[in-house]
């Protein structure tokens, strides 16, 4: 990773700007902060007036609004008006009382009779006799009603000739009162108000301008209403704080002022400061040893120079008494080839150099292009010159580094090789190397393999370990032989089947650990094997067998008239990389290493012929598996060759279940360790068919110690076409037919539930009694037997669902159900025979009975 350099006076420039800036930002803030703190105070004293004008206002409309009932308890007094007349001639005789502060008025008399304003209803509905207590004479009092209307209300006696006539009552409601709320408003040009009864602890009135609010204010006031009210009112008050256009002109003054200082006190710091520090620092480079140093605190750093001088001056005077020492030639050039150094013994060899500007110049040109490689970065270059006129030969090794102008330089080191040379050459004289004797392997590599050997885990016992040394030496031993032996014509399928059986023969592993990749049709081709193909066959499938790294397969295919095998390729396997290139030579092909580590062979191979025709006839076949290791690989080849197959995870499982299909074609039986089921189910058909010819094929993932003449045992590593050439061996044999195998009453017998000891003891029992069943683990399925069994006798070994029991016994009413274990929902159609458990073959046999006796008489 690259330093980088970092300017002292470029980063105290910029730290000096962020501190400036910085105390811009606060003095602005500052100067912010004065202004509107002035602003505020202003703007107090200022609402503390307001405060008085909008008192004012509200007593002042009180004040015309008392002057209106005053009128009209004097029309009332002057005049006599008749009752119930009294409120239109009044409205006719005063029509400034429709648009006065008074909202409504209310006359009582002192006979009883009353007279209510009718906008009184606009703005309460509360019965009027409960409100009118609480009038106070010439009083303003502040009215609540149960409906929340606030009221203010006034008193005033009705005397005519000293004689008191009755009472009038003015009220005016602060409930969207909209001339009051302009009034008081617009008087003192506010934005919000509010007045607060302290004595009942309610809000009397409460107004602000569109979209503003009393809480949302900057500035707000509460002092106490002086009014005629008779209660103890608080007034607020608030307006916005607005900064006016000559304050915030001020504002902007001061700030520019503070910005203006602050670049000025930042050009003359930096000036001072360069002067005081940067430019000493600059002409100490410039400083000479011999002269004093103006600056104290400079004297470390130039007593530190003066000693790393002195040490880069011993290095290389060091250095240039070792080059001259040794007995080489030695030159040094930069990234463009200019000479910076060259010794006494090159000086010798290339008298020109001391005139020459580059290396180009006096080397041969046969040595530019090594020069430039290594100018490049290339390591292990050398070249060898001949010097005719000294009679010298010098190999030269050209080393890559990096200057002390980090560019790529390269030093040339030159040896005199010349005695060496020649007595190499007199050697190779004495001593010529047959060409036989090229394809032997070498010690090294036969020592490098057992090396590798020690060191690996897939070999668990001496068998293996036993069985690889064998394959080695045979292998070493053919490949010396297969010159002199003839090629024979045989099928490819063949060759691989023989060479994957007696490689996992000897090595002592399962078959399907070598898996091979053959398509059938070319499995099947016909051609000159010589010795040497199949020896590279053999090698392919060791390499394939020893490879414990990666989960590897072998594949081999025609590619137009070239056969290619291609497998996963170990480098550190040096003698199986030999037989490879050895064969190959042979055979006059080609190798191939693919960057994933894939080795690719492809091999000429001049006629070649077809073997029959591939492809097998509409056939079933019955795939046992039990314990085999790799059943799906013979799933899917079973399935690539088109036939019908019926898997079975285990032999209990294929006798259970083979009376499910009419005939199988062939049998396979897979086995790994368990190799006694094989030879049980073997034992157990052939005496069952009364015959020794069966289809059966045996596949074992090890070759078992003893194999039947009788039976078909597939050949080598499980693929295509040995798989096929084994059906075809089976095909010519009788098919295992199942029909006849069906009781002698003719009956048909379900076996339903169970555990796999009770169907096992339920099996033997009826075998003896020749009785041949179907196993079935619940009811799920019985359409499809049924349907061609309908009078089944259906065995119930447990208890079933008595909806799907229902539903069975409607559609095939001939159908029998017979249960071992009573249970308390049976239905009255099941048939219930006690065999307790344990079960016997004397319990099994009287229930054969029981059963025989109820389809008797079913059919009389």
């Amino acid at each position: 990773m690259a330093k980088v350099v970092i300017s002292l006076q470029k980063r105290l420039q910029k730290k000096l700007l962020i501190l400036l800036g910085c105390a811009f930002v606060i003095f602005s803030l500052a100067i912010l902060f004065f202004v509107e703190s002035l602003n505020r105070s202003f703007s107090e004293k200022e609402l503390a007036l307001k405060h008085r004008v909008v008192e004012q206002t509200f007593n002042s409309y009180l004040t015309r609004a008392e002057g209106e009932m005053s009128l009209i308890s004097q029309d009332l007094s002057l005049n006599n008006y008749g009752v119930g007349h009294e409120l239109d001639l009044i409205f006719s005789n005063h029509e400034e009382l429709i648009f006065g502060e008074l909202d409504f008025f209310y006359i009582e008399w002192s006979e009883g009779d009353h007279a209510i304003d009718p906008r009184a209803r606009l703005f309460t509905d509360s019965d009027f006799s409960s409100l009118l207590s609480n009038g106070l004479i010439n009083r303003w009092v502040a009215i609540y009603t149960e409906n929340g209307t606030r009221l203010l209300m006034n008193k005033k006696r009705i005397v005519s000739d000293y004689q008191n006539l009755g009472f009038s009552y003015g009220f005016i409601s602060l409930d969207d009162n909209l001339t009051l709320t302009n009034l008081l408003l617009d008087s003192a040009g506010i934005n919000a108000v509010r007045i607060y009864d302290q004595s009942q602890n309610r809000v009397l009135l409460d107004e602000a301008r569109s979209g503003e609010s009393l809480l949302n204010s900057a500035l707000l006031s509460s002092l106490p209403l002086i009014s005629s009210v008779d209660s103890s009112l608080l007034l607020e008050i608030s307006q916005k704080n607005i900064l006016t256009v000559t304050v915030a002109m001020k504002t902007l003054f001061y700030v520019a002022v503070v910005g203006v200082a602050l670049i000025l006190f930042y050009f003359l710091f930096i000036y001072q400061f360069n002067r005081a520090l940067f430019t000493p620092l600059k002409r100490l480079s410039l400083h000479n040893d011999q002269t004093p140093l103006l600056f104290s605190e400079l004297e470390p750093l130039q007593k530190k120079r003066n000693l790393e001088k002195t040490a880069l001056v011993a290095k290389d005077h060091r250095f240039k008494l070792l080059t001259e020492s040794v007995e080489c030639a030695i030159i040094f050039c930069n990234e463009v080839t200019e000479i910076q150094m060259v010794n006494g013994e090159a000086r010798t060899l290339f008298p020109e150099s001391l005139k020459a500007r580059t290396i180009f110049d006096f080397m041969p040109i046969s040595c530019h292009q090594p020069i430039q490689e290594a100018l490049k970065g290339e390591v292990g270059i050398t070249f060898d010159i001949t010097m005719k006129s000294m009679n010298r030969i010098y190999r030269w090794h050209a080393f890559p580094f990096v200057n002390d102008s980090i560019h790529q330089g390269v030093l040339l080191v030159g040896r005199d090789t010349t005695k060496e040379s020649s007595l190499a050459w007199q050697l190779e004289q004495l001593n010529p190397l047959p060409s036989l004797q090229q394809e032997k392997v070498d010690v090294d590599t036969i020592v490098s393999e057992l090396i590798y050997l020690s060191e690996q885990s897939y070999f668990t016992n001496a068998q293996q370990l036993q069985g690889w040394m064998t394959l080695l030496t045979r292998t070493l031993g053919e490949i010396g032989r297969s010159s002199v032996e003839p090629s024979v014509s045989e099928c490819l399928g063949d060759v691989l089947s023989k060479v994957s059986n007696q490689i996992t023969k000897d090595m002592g592993v399962n078959t399907d650990r070598v898996l091979i990749d053959c398509s059938l049709d070319d499995a099947m081709q016909i051609f000159s094997f010589s010795p040497d193909m199949k020896q590279l066959l053999r090698v392919f499938i060791m390499m394939v067998a020893s490879n414990d790294t990666v989960k590897t397969k072998l594949s081999v295919r025609f590619v137009e008239e070239e056969l290619e095998i291609v497998a996963t390729y170990d480098k550190a396997r040096p003698i199986l990389d030999w037989f490879v290139t050895t064969l190959i030579t042979r055979l006059k092909g080609k190798q191939q290493v693919s960057l994933n580590s894939t080795l690719s062979v492809t091999v000429p191979i001049e006629e070649r012929e077809l073997k029959g025709e591939g492809g097998l006839p509409s056939a079933v076949v019955a795939w046992v598996t039990n314990d085999y290791s790799n059943e799906g690989l013979i799933s899917e080849l079973l399935e690539k060759l088109g036939v019908t197959v019926k898997k079975y995870t285990s032999t209990d499982s294929f006798l259970t279940h083979l009376n499910s299909v009419n005939h199988f074609d062939a049998i396979i039986v897979g086995c790994d360790k368990a190799t006694d089921t094989q030879f049980e189910l073997t034992e157990f058909l052939q005496n069952k068919y009364d015959r020794m010819g069966l289809p059966l094929i045996w596949v074992n993932c090890s070759k078992p110690t003893y194999i039947s003449s009788e039976v078909i045992n597939l050949l080598g590593s499980p693929f295509e076409y040995n798989l096929y050439d084994a059906l075809q061996q089976a095909f010519i044999r009788e098919p295992l037919s199942t029909v006849n195998m069906q009781n002698d009453d003719e009956h048909y017998w379900v076996i339903v539930g169970g555990s796999r000891v009770t169907k096992a003891i339920w099996y033997s029992a009826l075998e003896n009694c020749h009785i041949s069943a179907h196993w079935w683990d619940d009811l799920s399925s019985y359409y499809a037997v049924l349907s061609q069994y309908p009078d089944a006798s259906i065995i119930l070994l447990e208890s079933q669902s008595d909806a799907l029991l229902s539903v069975v016994n409607i559609e095939f009413p001939e159908t029998q159900f017979f249960t071992v274990q009573s249970w308390g929902h049976a239905p009255n159609y099941v048939h219930c025979y006690d065999v307790k458990p344990p079960y016997s073959n004397e319990k099994i046999n009287e229930f054969v009975k029981y059963v025989a006796q109820n389809k008797k008489t079913l059919g009389e």
